[in-house]
Parts: C-alpha cells; structure tokens; sequence
C-alpha cells in the first residue's frame, strides 16, 4: 500500500534529452509479527550525457502482514567487495540489498513485488 512520496525537482527538464532512472533501497523498517513492514525507497533521475541529477522521488511503502524478517541490516554494504569479483562476500545474499555498487539482490526484487502487489490489491 502506498504511504507517502516526496517528489524534489533540482532542475528543469529538457525536451530532447533522455533521462535515466535509478531506483535504491533506503530502509525496511520491521514492524513485526504480523503487524507489516515499510519499504523506503528512493529513485534519482539523471541526465544520460552529463550524469547530473535532475530529481529525486522519495516513497515508502506500507507491506501489511510482511513483518517478522528483522529488517535490514548492512543496507549500503554490497554483498561482494567489487564488480566483477564474483566471490559472495556475505554469507546470505538475502541479508543485503546491493551485489555491488549498482545490482541489486533478489531481496530488493521481492520486496518491490511485494509493494507493487498490495498497491494493485488495494486499487481495486
């Protein structure tokens, strides 16, 4: 279920240019057994040519019933040091939400389902 959404425009956009978005976890706040969980997520909006940030969306999301996992530890520490050193670092990539600096960990997939799910469930 959608919480909230801050939305920050740094600049104006311009017509012909192409934008890139990129979407990184924030935070998984456990609220528990039984009582949900909360997902922050933020995206950065860049210019391709210049890599320059444009805006920033900040959302989180309400994942009711989800609680119980803990949530999130070592959130900005990638599960392997760097690309391509494809040796897992962490012992459970499921504890963490980054392989490296950009890919992301099957944790972050779900859980992004998981938000995007409830939100359908609820709009209907």
């Amino acid at each position: 279920m959608h919480g909230e959404q801050t939305f920050t425009i740094l600049r104006p956009l311009e017509a012909g240019k192409t934008y890139i978005g990129h979407y990184r976890v924030r935070d998984v706040l456990d609220k528990g057994e039984g009582k949900g969980a909360l997902v922050s997520l933020e995206k950065e909006l860049r210019e391709k040519e210049t890599n320059e940030v444009v805006s920033l969306v900040t959302s989180t999301y309400v994942l009711r019933g989800d609680g119980g996992h803990g949530g999130t530890k070592d959130l900005d520490t990638p599960c392997q040091v760097t690309y391509p050193d494809v040796k897992t670092v962490c012992e459970n990539p499921d504890t963490h939400y980054y392989w490296d600096e950009w890919y992301p960990t099957r944790k972050v997939h779900t859980l992004a389902a998981e938000a995007m799910l409830e939100t359908l469930k609820a709009s209907r």
